[in-house]
């Protein structure tokens, strides 16, 4: 199990790096396409659709991180059959 965990961490790392360069991409696009000012009016704060689609962006490699420490976590503990014995 610890072995899926570490497949499934690196396969989060190479989506969450893949997730950063289509963003760099995307907004070099926008820069040379529509204008530096048209970015920085789509980087607003107050713009949701932004953060909407960052985060869906980021989803994929976020989720297999969290599936990979509780895959982690749950080989860690002991199972309920195992008594440990003080000696």
């Amino acid at each position: 199990m610890i072995t899926l965990a570490k497949v499934l961490r690196g396969f989060g790392w190479a989506l969450i790096v893949l997730a950063v360069l289509l963003n760099i991409s995307v907004y070099t696009m926008v820069i040379i396409n529509q204008g530096f000012w048209t970015l920085v009016s789509e980087l607003n704060p107050f713009n949701f659709r932004f953060y909407f689609t960052v985060g869906l962006t980021f989803l994929p490699g976020g989720l297999l991180f969290v599936l990979a420490d509780a895959i982690r976590r749950r080989s860690a503990r002991v199972p309920h059959s195992v008594e440990r014995r003080g000696t």
